[in-house]
């Protein structure tokens, strides 16, 4: 086959469908995982899930020794997955609802976001937790699963804290309302590019200020309307899609947070991207920062983020993250925990 016949339209025509069917059916084999975890059904997360397949909780790192984290640990083969799972259930007093918000598929690789609701048997907890899933594929099997969440709502409602004890950066100070939507005209110099590209541009230029701590360019990258939000859990949020109760900034106010979070640190901020896909005007990236703060503690941080754009600006982003680290690089040294508070190990 020459090179013409394989560049002609008509080509190009045929691979992008066959393209978009594959991700189509990506998107469905994410979908019967995730559905099958509130049905309780091994048969089908079996039957989706390749022998070989690893799921991994996206936590930064090493805590302090008192919050005693995750001692059942973070990463599972594909019968631990499924035992966890199923553990997990049983620990709870009903059963465990899970909403699919959302799924972006490109080539092998899926992101999906999600919300489940239930209730802690031993101490009636509720637990909300919003999920970030980021599934690949081969040969129409999962392969490997990341999951990012708010750990530390995992973190409260399982290791038997309570309700009482929430970090500082979560509480509802300078916080946005709702922005309301803009209508631009595209940006003069992307505005012949593929919209999918285009998309997955403007995301990269925007991560790339946030390192910078530029300004300008996010203001570039982002609607004067656009909306940002921390996706966490439990009493901060009862829904994804709204954010209601949880932490949000129009553009000016994230600048601000953004601005202060990073200012004054020993050593600057790295971010490295290492996954970007997108489906018509939604994105989904992952990405690891490291910054050395003033006070010397290391923040190492992974991030699951998705946006929405229109007319080539960002219009919504949230992100998923490890929310515990971040609780436990502020806290006060030498002790590293939590004060006056019985820490047990967690239960999952």
């Amino acid at each position: 086959m020459d090179e013409a016949s394989t560049t002609s339209p008509g080509a190009v025509a045929n691979k992008a469908a066959l393209a978009n069917k594959a991700a189509l059916a990506n998107k469905e084999i994410a979908r019967r995982f995730l559905l099958a975890i509130p049905a309780k059904d091994t048969v089908a997360m079996r039957s989706v899930l390749a022998p070989e397949a690893h799921l991994t909780l996206m936590i930064a790192g090493v805590y302090s020794p008192r919050l005693r984290a995750f001692p059942q640990g973070t990463q599972w083969d594909r019968d631990g997955m499924i035992e966890m799972e199923m553990d997990f259930q049983c620990k709870l007093d009903g059963p465990f609802a899970l909403e699919v918000l959302s799924l972006i598929a490109e080539g092998d690789s899926v992101a999906a976001e999600a919300v489940g609701n239930g209730r802690r048997a031993a101490t009636g907890h509720s637990y909300i937790q919003h999920y970030s899933y980021h599934f690949q594929m081969s040969n129409g099997r999962i392969v490997d699963i990341r999951l990012y969440q708010d750990t530390f709502h995992l973190w409260q409602v399982w290791s038997d804290l309570g309700a009482g004890v929430q970090p500082p950066y979560l509480k509802a100070d300078n916080l946005a309302g709702v922005a309301q939507e803009q209508t631009l005209d595209p940006l003069p110099d992307i505005e012949a590019e593929d919209r999918v590209a285009v998309n997955k541009k403007i995301v990269r230029r925007f991560l790339t200020a946030v390192r910078n701590r530029d300004p300008e360019e996010t203001r570039v990258a982002w609607s004067p309307g656009g909306l940002w939000s921390f996706a966490i859990g439990g009493d901060y949020s009862p829904e994804l899609r709204t954010f209601h109760g949880a932490p949000r900034w129009d553009r000016e106010g994230m600048i601000r947070m953004q601005q202060n979070a990073h200012s004054n640190p020993r050593e600057p901020m790295t971010l490295d991207v290492y996954s970007l896909i997108a489906a018509g005007d939604e994105i989904s990236a992952e990405a690891v920062g490291f910054i050395v703060r003033a006070s010397g503690r290391a923040y190492r941080q992974h991030y699951s983020f998705h946006f929405k754009a229109r007319n080539g600006r960002l219009v919504e982003g949230h992100v998923y993250q490890d929310t515990l680290h971040q609780y436990d690089v502020n806290l006060p040294p030498p002790d590293g925990g939590p004060v006056a508070v019985r820490m047990l190990s967690v239960s999952l």
